[in-house]
């Protein structure tokens, strides 16, 4: 189910009306008869064709928008667990969202009824009032999640930000400017050798943490994109491996745990099939508690010593989840990776025409480019 934001400028009333509308449709496209009663898809031998609901690709943001439980209600902050997260000095958190231990209490208090995943709906909306909604219709975004301003990017800046501020073994430079440099140099060097054509411009410091040493490390900027990011991260066991050679040294060592678990977590995504053997789902929830658990490590280290390294943000917590989506398919094959950058391309068209000589034709052609599109990647 894909599907873009009602204008910002609308009311409330307005948009979920057409919510409401489009909820109708989707209801009977399911049933297979219009609202007369008529079949929608009808074969001439007389078979009345019904579509099947599954999934809707969305943002955390749209969590919010469509009253689910979401990361800025610190008692309802995840739609798969109780996890908490409220925040102040003398806050009581009973099952932390930050805690990513193997044991974490969250871990054992997942929402698995689905009438319970119903009662814990924040607010209404038309979509979660489908009686086809459920709780495996939404799902976390592997993209939003890990490439677009997500873990991958948290654990990127990290890495570069720790040896900026603390050097390598052996040494990148004896200043932060020229250990920059360093790894500059290194980055352009691996995308060279590997051939990769969708990579990172040259690193900045605001690139990396957008508020100076005030903010934590983060990959940002404008050059910066989800599929870039992701790509990026096979560089930082090359740099690893070259510069974090002390055995003695604790960060070393668990970066490098970190780093493992983070190329086998994005190696099984892209390498299984739409449905994990059990051997692969298995090396998949080890990898990904591997990266909460080694994250976590690192974060109470980097505080000790005052930097502001390893955000434990709410999309480090819900990325756990992602071995319990994967027993029914995997997060890769529902991800909004092109389906998000196409429907923007739709959009600037009829920004761009609507008020012209084509407002007459535009929504016919702009929706029939759409159509077209969708028969293409899904090879109808």
């Amino acid at each position: 189910m894909h599907h873009g934001y009602i204008s910002k400028d609308e009311s409330p009333e307005t948009a979920d009306r057409a919510w409401a509308l489009l909820w109708a449709d989707v209801d009977r496209l399911v049933e297979g008869c219009d609202e007369y009663g008529d079949p929608i898809a009808k074969d001439a031998d007389g078979t009345v064709w019904k579509f099947v609901f599954l999934f809707c690709e969305q943002d955390f943001d749209m969590d919010v928008g469509h009253g689910l439980p979401n990361y800025k209600k610190p008692d309802s902050f995840c739609k798969h667990c109780r996890a908490t997260n409220f925040a102040g000095r003398d806050a009581v958190n009973p099952h932390p969202m930050n805690d990513l231990r193997p044991c974490a209490t969250w871990r054992g208090q997942s929402v698995t009824d689905n009438d319970e995943f119903r009662r814990r709906f924040v607010r209404r909306h038309p979509m979660t009032d489908s009686k086809y909604f459920n709780k495996y219709t939404s799902r976390n975004d592997l993209m939003h999640c890990m490439d677009h301003h997500g873990v991958y990017g948290a654990i990127f800046a990290s890495v570069v930000m720790f040896l900026i501020y603390n050097n390598g073994k052996p040494s990148l430079g004896a200043t932060q400017d020229a250990r920059l440099a360093t790894i500059n140099d290194r980055l352009d060097k691996f995308y060279k050798e590997g051939k990769i054509s969708n990579g990172l411009d040259q690193l900045q410091m605001k690139n990396l943490s957008p508020a100076g040493p005030a903010s934590y490390a983060a990959l940002c900027g404008p050059t910066v994109k989800a599929a870039n990011t992701r790509h990026a991260i096979p560089f930082l066991k090359d740099l690893a491996n070259r510069h974090m050679t002390s055995a003695t040294n604790a960060d070393h060592v668990i970066i490098h745990q970190l780093l493992e678990h983070t190329a086998e977590f994005n190696r099984l995504i892209y390498s299984s099939g739409a449905f994990f053997t059990p051997e692969e789902l298995a090396a998949f929830d080890q990898a990904t508690k591997g990266i909460g658990k080694y994250m976590q490590l690192l974060r109470k280290r980097a505080k000790e010593d005052k930097e502001l390294l390893w955000h434990i943000t709410p999309k480090v917590h819900f990325m756990q989840h992602f071995p319990q989506e994967a027993r029914l398919i995997s997060p890769r094959i529902v991800q909004c990776y092109i389906e998000e950058s196409y429907i923007g391309k739709i959009a600037q068209i009829w920004a761009s025409s609507k008020n012209g000589p084509y407002n007459e034709t535009i929504q016919f052609f702009a929706l029939l480019k759409y159509l077209v599109w969708l028969c293409i990647e899904l090879d109808l």
